[in-house]
């Protein structure tokens, strides 16, 4: 039987990555695919993705898994726990729902390809 994760490569297809950590280590990683199409370059543990709204769904249900667990409340609020430069009365349920206020940062000069802004820190993309 032929490997999914076997084909996934063969396809030429975009890379996949992920990590599961825990507060001392990690406890799994796993690239495959490709980080770079044009250049056939293989992803890697060390490939640097850009992962933008990508992780708002994932602290989401961290917030609610905690929540579940009473050791927060949607209704704190969220300078209890993070600094941040916003107003002070913005709660967890404000920033799981979108509804804080807090304005869209894009366009950032950092998330452009290094020809497309002249700011561009070019450690961001390997």
């Amino acid at each position: 039987m032929q490997s999914s994760i076997y084909y996934y490569t063969q396809i030429n297809e975009p890379g996949i990555q992920y990590k599961i950590m825990d507060a001392n280590r990690t406890i799994f990683e796993y690239a495959n695919g490709l980080s770079k199409i044009k250049e056939q370059k293989k992803m890697s543990n060390m490939t640097t993705m850009a992962a933008f709204s990508m992780t708002k769904t994932i602290t989401a249900i961290a917030v609610l898994q905690l929540r579940e667990q009473g050791k927060l409340s949607l209704k704190d609020y969220a300078s209890k726990y993070i600094e941040h430069p916003y107003n002070t009365s913005i709660t967890l349920e404000q920033l799981v729902t979108h509804t804080s206020g807090i304005p869209n940062p894009i366009p950032l000069s950092w998330i452009h390809l290094a020809s497309e802004d002249s700011n561009h820190e070019s450690r961001v993309w390997r």
